[in-house]
């Protein structure tokens, strides 16, 4: 049997600041003179020059797109591409999706009922395998970003838990090898098979979700 190793910045606001391209239309005083044309033995009086500030010199800042925070409820950023699958820890539909921010949306979820993931609780939001996702990118609210460690780890399933009002999305790690697991961009860091299985001491029963050594935290999934 595969061993099954089991909070954010998706902000919960989206701000598209647009500035259109600046186009030179005045002189360096920052006037337009005006030529004036003279006629033989006619006084003519010169038109005083007329300062013009052109609207695309003027930035535009789009109103914020804002997605509520819902009372125990987890909730996640979702690339457009992303789709879950049923893990054997069950794939339960979002009670609710904010789609105002661009690129994707922010799905929000039940609790499970038990801070220790199992696949005799079929509470799960889903999750994604190596095979139809390989270069998964999964980020927590700091901006840490964490990819798979190697493409022989099944996938990575998403564990959502709320306890005293606080809620998260969990990876749990679904593999046949203790050594890999989700690693950092950078490398700093990886959380392995090994990490989430337990010990013998515990009948192997995985950690639960607030073992920040063994779990991460996510805030959106590409």
């Amino acid at each position: 049997m595969p061993m099954v190793s089991i909070n954010k910045v998706v902000p919960l606001f989206c701000i598209i600041t647009a500035c259109s391209a600046c186009i030179p239309v005045s002189a360096p005083d920052g006037v337009i003179p005006i030529p004036v044309t003279e006629e033989p033995q006619i006084p003519v009086t010169q038109t005083p020059p007329i300062s013009v500030t052109t609207v695309s010199q003027i930035p535009v800042t789009q109103a914020p797109r804002t997605c509520r925070e819902l009372d125990n409820m987890a909730s996640v950023f979702l690339n457009n591409d992303v789709t879950f699958e049923d893990m054997q820890f069950g794939r339960v539909p979002a009670s609710d999706t904010c789609t105002t921010c661009d690129g994707g949306r922010l799905n929000y979820y039940n609790s499970t009922s038990s801070a220790t993931p199992a696949t005799t609780i079929k509470e799960s939001m889903g999750g994604l395998t190596s095979a139809t996702c390989p270069n998964m990118c999964m980020c927590e609210a700091d901006g840490t970003c964490w990819m798979l460690s190697d493409n022989t780890i099944f996938g990575v399933d998403f564990w959502q838990y709320c306890s005293d009002g606080i809620c998260g999305v969990y990876t749990v790690i679904i593999g046949d090898s203790d050594n890999e697991g989700i690693i950092t961009l950078d490398g700093s860091r990886i959380i392995t098979g090994n990490d989430q299985a337990g010990d013998f001491d515990n009948n192997f029963t995985p950690p639960p979700v607030s073992n920040r050594s063994a779990y991460i935290d996510v805030a959106s999934i590409g």
